[in-house]
């Protein structure tokens, strides 16, 4: 477990997330817990089918109770997420962008990091960049992210945390309203981790008519990858309008084996080995 203390606390370090601190009067312990990924079915004890959960590693936690405790709450209201997937229904396309390093493209206040101070066998650190396990954690990035896209807001697209839902009537609107997304990203220095395109009634092979040449928006999206059905199926529980029974019937059998991750797509094997799906 110390291994893996360790690598995270360098990994903080030289992403100059994290500093060492000697003084401060605030100290949270820390802790390794098992990470979850996707599910299994196993036997139990009496031989009934059960689903359990599949540990991929572990994640260094701080214990920040005691901080929060004395921390004054922060009440500004939180989306509902069925509220958010209500308002995003009912679009033919969808553009789908994940943030990147989440909480830590927050700065937290010179005089306020050392509230932060966490020990662990390797000394003693505190966070320039807020951590998971603050109270008022969510909240701040929930707010952040709201006044970042506050003129977007139920137009084009919804926010929940550091995930963001681009949505358009037609593939060209889609496109649009992702590069104004973009642009504001840019603008406010918001750095993302990769974009998803669902496909359901756009086909790679359109031209554009005046010219003969595909459109230059779509050159970068060459062909999708063999198993982004059973991504978008996983992710929207839908499938293409355009299949008939017999395919479906053929998906369906299959699509047992495959579970999402963000942002990958694993696969149960044969062997009993879990692997990633890569494109071909």
């Amino acid at each position: 477990m110390q291994e893996v203390v360790r690598a995270e606390v360098l990994k903080l370090l030289q992403a100059g997330i994290i500093y060492p601190i000697s003084d401060s009067p605030w100290v949270s312990p820390t802790q390794v817990v098992p990470k979850k990924s996707g599910i299994i079915v196993v036997q139990n004890d009496k031989g009934e089918e059960v689903f359990t959960s599949l540990t991929s590693g572990w994640r260094v936690c701080i214990d920040y109770r005691k901080l929060n405790v004395v921390t004054r709450k922060d009440h500004f209201p939180l989306p509902f997420i069925d509220q958010v997937l209500e308002r995003v229904s009912g679009h033919p396309f969808y553009c789908f962008l994940d943030g990147y390093s989440g909480y830590f493209q927050i700065e937290i206040a010179v005089e306020d990091q050392e509230k932060t101070t966490f020990t662990c066998p390797f000394g003693t650190y505190a966070y320039r960049r807020m951590p998971f396990g603050l109270c008022n954690a969510p909240i701040k990035f929930q707010r952040c992210m709201l006044s970042i896209f506050s003129d977007m807001v139920e137009r084009i697209m919804e926010v929940f945390m550091d995930d963001i839902t681009i949505y358009g009537s037609v593939f060209d609107e889609c496109l649009v309203n992702l590069e104004v997304v973009l642009n504001r990203c840019i603008e406010k220095d918001l750095r993302l981790i990769r974009w998803i395109l669902l496909f359901q009634e756009f086909n790679l092979q359109i031209k554009k008519e005046e010219t003969g040449k595909c459109d230059e928006s779509l050159m970068l999206i060459e062909v999708a990858p063999w198993y982004a059905h059973i991504a978008n199926y996983l992710v929207t529980g839908e499938v293409p309008n355009e299949w008939k029974a017999q395919d479906k019937k053929h998906f369906f059998a299959k699509i047992h084996a495959y579970y999402w991750e963000e942002p990958f797509l694993f696969k149960y094997c044969a062997d009993q080995i879990i692997r990633k799906c890569v494109p071909e």
